[in-house]
């Protein structure tokens, strides 16, 4: 069976953009304050978390896309929510310990009803879009104020088990080309590859696991004020963050070996561990 496709439409995201900024925070005393970047995201949560401040909100039924007659979630129920600005929607207090929810024969977008995570059941696969990533990753486990399309060959009922949320900043990892790997690292977490400017290099990271953020030069402090020193950077860098877990690398390549005749400068290769 073809897998559901993102909901993207020309015209809602153009009327988005005309219903201004998103607020940031949304409920009163929520038992948990869900982040979405900006865009569509696959979202849910407990009976009456508000999301009146994105600027679309589609359901998911027999199926075709549909506008629900209000932004206020329904327990189990998955929605498509479009924000135009990064937010945070605060989610009331659900903490299970369980919540049974029905499955039509097909496809089903499954939200996630608790404050907290959501287990699916064993042998149960959930289809949840990565925003980064633009594809979708298999997954057994909810995100608090997420949702899921789910698969059913039959109509009936799954249980979702409530699993306490955790909070883990993420971590910035300074490394060198000579740096011994593998490294090890979480979701959410940056790599930051430094060089001397006169041994520049290009770095790759893998798009599946990795994304890539940022690259540049630094200078030394005394080059305050000084235009000389902007044709005179003391290092470069480049940045990526990990956007899904699994093993990959990250390869470090000289720029001087794309040069006519090309240096002999071997290239880099750094196995990257990246856990949930």
């Amino acid at each position: 069976m073809e897998m559901i496709r993102p909901f993207i439409a020309c015209g809602i995201v153009a009327a988005a953009f005309l219903a201004g900024a998103v607020n940031a925070h949304a409920g009163t005393a929520p038992g948990f304050v869900a982040a979405y970047p900006s865009g569509y995201s696959m979202v849910g949560g407990p009976g009456g978390a508000d999301f009146s401040f994105s600027a679309a909100f589609y359901s998911y039924s027999n199926g075709q896309y549909v506008t629900p007659p209000n932004k206020t979630a329904s327990a189990c129920t998955g929605y498509w929510a479009y924000f135009v600005d990064p937010a945070n929607v605060g989610l009331p207090i659900s903490l299970g310990p369980s919540q049974d929810c029905p499955l039509a024969a097909g496809w089903n977008m499954v939200g996630n009803p608790f404050s907290g995570a959501a287990a699916l059941p064993a042998g149960v696969v959930g289809w949840y879009w990565n925003h980064d990533r633009k594809a979708y990753d298999q997954v057994s486990v909810i995100p608090p104020g997420g949702s899921v399309f789910i698969e059913s060959s039959t109509a009936r009922t799954i249980t979702l088990t409530y699993v306490p949320a955790t909070t883990r900043v993420p971590v910035e990892f300074a490394i060198t080309p000579d740096t011994p790997g593998p490294i090890t690292i979480h979701v959410g977490d940056s790599i930051k590859v430094v060089m001397l400017a006169a041994n520049p290099a290009f770095v790759g990271f893998d798009p599946a696991y990795m994304h890539a953020d940022n690259s540049g030069s630094t200078y030394d402090l005394t080059c305050i004020g000084e235009p000389a020193c902007e044709i005179n950077p003391s290092s470069t860098f480049w940045i990526g963050h990990a956007i899904a877990p699994g093993i990959t690398d990250l390869s470090i390549n000289p720029t001087c070996r794309n040069l006519t005749p090309p240096c002999a400068a071997p290239s880099r290769i750094i196995q990257v561990n990246i856990l949930p």
